[in-house]
């Protein structure tokens, strides 16, 4: 699957090509035709390209994705009847502040925007909280399904191509024979993990390239929400739990096998949703103070992978942090007090 990122910027170029050339009047069922020739034409391509084809960063995962993104972002197929919030870019809402002369003024304008943030989040039948939840939940596990199938399905009909794949592409590398094998039975030991990550990665860059096009031509509806509200349901936490002692059970017991694969998977997949909640919550809170909150948490990221020191200590604080979410509610927190009629 690390294959795939060598082709993922020329890959990349189906996403922005599509949104250049596409059109709202188009049927969905040409679009819906145009998702399944492209993955299909795969079959077409010598084996080993068909891994970097299908797989994340592939042009079959490109396709797919943008079809439906661009179908989604430009029709109100998810919001009958429903009213949509529009959030202002935090650099348009900084230059309106400014424009007040007044502090005092100034300092209501700035409550005004807070207030409709809180008031978007509060709203359990709000726009911005459902179609956030639905894009982000719904499309990158719908890929993580379609790639690891295309990859278990390659594996288990080729069983030493994955591994012949990976020894060709990291020879470059010069590990030595011990510790290519151990490195490499680590990574399949966690691939659903691998895929999964991969495929938020992907998704994420694709929907920023895809939605910056759309704004430029005046096409794109205010339908993916804020990543702000991302927010597990509450019942996520037990089978977090569950997971987390199915996968110590299986430890104990020695398996090393399918059973060991699933439960270790399962937890660290879960443990990075809790991940991408806790990132959520810094989200808000930086939204809220009107700071960069894309840059930032880039930075971040970029730090817990530069010095692996802190890898451990940044990412655990964003796992913590979105599990005593439903507790602490830190969202409400992060907002401003005196908003609240309970005065917490």
């Amino acid at each position: 699957m690390l294959y795939s990122l060598t082709g993922f910027p020329f890959d990349l170029l189906w996403g922005i090509l599509f949104a250049l050339l596409y059109k709202p009047k188009f049927h969905p069922i040409i679009l819906i035709t145009a998702g399944l020739i492209i993955p299909a034409a795969g079959l077409l391509i010598p084996l080993p390209y068909q891994v970097m084809y299908w797989t994340p960063g592939g042009a079959a995962t490109v396709a797919v994705t943008t079809v439906f993104l661009l179908h989604s972002l430009t029709h109100d197929v998810w919001l009958k009847d429903k009213r949509v919030d529009l959030v202002k870019d935090r650099g348009k809402i900084r230059e309106e502040l400014f424009l007040i002369e007044s502090m005092e003024e100034r300092q209501q304008a700035y409550m005004h925007q807070i207030q409709k943030i809180s008031i978007a989040f509060e709203n359990n039948n709000n726009t911005t909280l459902q179609s956030n939840t639905f894009f982000f939940l719904t499309s990158f596990i719908a890929l993580f399904i379609l790639d690891f199938s295309a990859l278990a399905i390659l594996h288990f009909m080729h069983p030493d191509l994955m591994k012949d794949l990976f020894a060709e592409v990291y020879q470059a590398i010069a590990l030595n024979p011990g510790t290519f094998s151990a490195w490499f039975s680590d990574l399949l030991s966690l691939s659903a993990l691998h895929i999964f990550i991969l495929n938020i990665i992907f998704f994420l860059i694709l929907l920023g390239i895809i939605d910056r096009i759309l704004s430029r031509r005046n096409l794109r509806l205010p339908v993916i929400g804020n990543p702000a509200f991302f927010q597990m349901p509450f019942y996520s936490v037990w089978i977090y739990i569950l997971s987390g002692i199915l996968f110590f059970a299986a430890i104990k017991a020695g398996y090393t096998g399918l059973p060991l694969y699933i439960t270790k998977n399962l937890f660290f997949i879960l443990s990075s949703l809790f991940v991408f909640q806790g990132i959520s919550i810094l989200w808000l809170f930086l939204q809220v103070r009107l700071l960069p909150a894309a840059a930032i948490t880039s930075s971040l990221f970029l730090f817990a992978f530069m010095f692996q020191l802190f890898t451990v200590l940044i990412f655990s604080s964003f796992l913590l942090l979105g599990l005593l979410d439903f507790w602490f509610d830190f969202r409400k927190k992060a907002l401003h007090p005196n908003l609240f009629s309970d005065g917490v």
